[in-house]
């Protein structure tokens, strides 16, 4: 029987490593669910990690179940981030500031449904000006 050589072992083990282990090109990866206070989840709501060495901010949006996932570059893992979550007609939710050193999975937000004056306070500019009455009807179309 012919043996094998050492460092030929090293390397199919070394193969065998990468394959079942892939490299993880992310530093951090925050995770979690968004519900209302009924505990029903929340699609379509917005999750923005602000880096604060950086002052740049990462988005992702809750899928159907709720859940979001935020993956973190490698050259972000020694810094700190503000989590903000935000859903229209809901109050937004923050936690922070958070080591991306760490585990960052479980960071679920409850977010509280605001009263319909204060779901109008979230509304964008262009809903306001479409409510204006202006004093002709050429105007009003333009």
């Amino acid at each position: 029987m012919r043996s094998i050589n050492p460092n030929r072992l090293h390397l199919l083990a070394l193969v065998f490593a990468a394959l079942v282990f892939p490299w993880r090109a992310d530093a951090s990866v925050l995770k979690g669910r968004i519900t209302d206070t009924h505990r029903k989840p929340l699609a379509g709501a917005m999750v923005t990690a602000t880096l604060l060495e950086r002052l740049e901010s990462l988005t992702v949006f809750s899928g159907t179940d709720g859940r979001y996932l935020l993956k973190f570059p490698k050259s972000h893992e020694r810094g700190t981030a503000r989590i903000r979550a935000r859903r229209f007609g809901y109050a937004d939710a923050l936690i922070g500031p958070l080591g991306l050193s760490k585990d960052l999975s479980g960071q679920d937000f409850l977010l509280h449904t605001l009263t319909e004056k204060e779901a109008a306070l979230q509304a964008p500019a262009n809903a306001w000006f479409r409510n204006i009455r202006f004093p002709t009807a050429k105007l009003q179309a333009e």
